[in-house]
């Protein structure tokens, strides 16, 4: 019927892109079931699925690897508040995702995780998050507005470059570093209030 389902109890490996067991069936893959048992996805593990449009992630899965969905034809997709780390550009390139919701279990978010999802509106990052990784949203294209979690003190490269959309961005109040290109080709968002503690802007 189109769905994979993952199943067993254990780690899923890790992959190089475009050799997993499934991918030889990658244009019949519509729908991605992650069962009970499984404790992480490993890298590469549905990268370039692109017909598969969601995913159920059961709440035992505490890690998201590496390019894990990397290229994949997700709509949307929901992340259980068990997963305390997303590997670097683990979700970039699913073009079609609108929604992002960070439970408040996620402490650790790699570079360019969510970069380049063109149709991304809304993107919630919990108070748990002090780190905000290179390139995080860059090329949102649909993102018009967004709240850094409070212990955040630096937004390094990049980070919502070329969100074209971006109108307001509630900055957290104790930040001290904002790298280059953080904001580049954001032409509609009128303003930011920086607060007393800014020491170095790129």
């Amino acid at each position: 019927n189109g769905t994979l389902i993952i199943s067993g109890n254990t780690y899923m490996p890790d992959y190089t892109a475009k050799t997993a067991p499934w991918f030889a069936q990658v244009d019949e893959i519509k729908a991605i079931v992650i069962e009970d048992g499984i404790k992480s996805i490993g890298k590469y593990a549905f990268s370039y699925l692109d017909k598969a449009t969601t995913v159920e992630i059961a709440d035992t899965v505490t890690k998201i690897a590496p390019y894990a969905f990397y290229g994949a034809g997700l709509k949307e997709v929901t992340i259980p508040d068990s997963v305390t780390s997303i590997g670097w550009r683990a979700f970039e390139y699913c073009k079609k995702i609108t929604v992002i919701n960070l439970p408040p279990s996620v402490r650790e978010v790699g570079d360019y995780a969510f970069g380049q999802i063109n149709s991304l509106r809304t993107l919630h990052l919990p108070d748990s998050l002090e780190k905000i990784p290179i390139g995080m949203a860059h090329n949102a294209h649909q993102l018009t507005r967004v709240a850094l979690p409070p212990k955040v003190r630096v937004l390094p490269l990049d980070v919502f470059a070329s969100c074209i959309a971006l109108k307001e961005v509630i900055l957290p109040p104790h930040l001290e570093r904002i790298e280059r290109g953080v904001f580049w080709e954001c032409r509609k968002l009128p303003q930011i209030t920086l607060p007393a503690t800014m020491k170095y802007i790129g």
